[in-house]
């Protein structure tokens, strides 16, 4: 039998190549190819652009049913002629109703329940006597007073105020006290304006409290 030496170089064994390089190709190799997919993503995907702004619909003008365009102004009403009186003297307004100030009087005001004032004040009672055929409704009666230096009465609930509300049937007379707050009432010129229903002419009382 040979010796073992000679066996050994008659058949040498086959060399094996490093495992680290091979293994560091191979994460080389992927990493390439990642890459390269990465950039091909970045550059094939769309540039960055800013908030879509939906297109406009677009409308067909519809002609007004009067006709005309929307930029036709519509006339204003006519506003109702204020009529003019003295404090003491009675008015005739539209439908035959009749108008007058029962009593203009300065008082004094205590306050009873919260929001209200206590002080100077004038008392205004105002009577509607139906003249006319059909029954006349003063629900929406509006009643105001200023003195003549432009002073304005501010309306109050202190002083047990009644105002003007429901129908008045004809050959009736209904009435309605109205307070309103003003210093030194007096002896003091004012206005009291009074119209028996919304949309109705205006009667202003002018004259000097007693």
């Amino acid at each position: 039998m040979p010796p073992r030496a000679d066996i050994a170089s008659r058949h040498p064994s086959p060399r094996r190549a490093p495992f680290g390089s091979a293994a560091a190709r191979s994460v080389l190799g992927a990493l390439a190819v990642f890459t390269a997919l990465t950039l091909v993503g970045c550059t094939s995907a769309s540039p960055e652009s800013g908030p879509v702004t939906p297109e406009p619909q677009r409308t067909q003008p519809v002609p007004a049913p009067s006709g005309g365009t929307i930029e036709d102004e519509e006339p204003s009403p006519e506003p109702q002629a204020t009529q003019e009186a003295t404090l003491g003297a009675d008015a005739t307004v539209d439908g035959g109703l009749s108008i007058r100030l029962a009593s203009v009087d300065p008082t004094t005001v205590e306050a009873r329940t919260p929001g209200e004032v206590s002080g100077s004040a004038v008392s205004v009672t105002v009577e509607v006597t139906n003249n006319g055929k059909a029954t006349a409704d003063v629900t929406s009666a509006y009643v105001s007073l200023s003195a003549t230096d432009g002073t304005f009465g501010i309306p109050t609930t202190a002083g047990n105020p009644h105002p003007l509300a429901g129908g008045v049937a004809p050959g009736a007379t209904a009435s309605g006290t109205y307070v309103f707050m003003i210093d030194a009432p007096a002896q003091r010129e004012v206005t009291v304006v009074v119209t028996h229903a919304a949309g109705s002419p205006a009667v202003a009382f002018t004259g000097r409290i007693s």
